[in-house]
């Protein structure tokens, strides 16, 4: 019974920390005018991780998607 709520506790907490690991970042994309630039590539530096913009200039990448690169 002790071994099930160790593997329990441990599967739980394993889990909670991918779950906070995950970050996220978000803009938007405008010219000189702020006129949204939809279809822009973005791209997180030294991975081939990105997306493009919407419509509306914005953006959403998630960096757990990107092997732990950055910087």
């Amino acid at each position: 019974m002790k071994r099930i709520l160790l593997l329990s506790f441990v599967l739980i907490t394993s889990i909670l920390f991918d779950v906070m690991a995950q970050r996220t970042v978000s803009g938007k994309i405008t010219d000189d005018t702020d006129d949204p630039l939809p279809g822009v590539n973005v791209v997180i530096k030294g991975t081939t991780t990105g997306t493009q913009t919407d419509l509306g200039g914005n953006y959403r990448l998630s960096l757990a998607d990107a092997g732990g690169g950055g910087g």
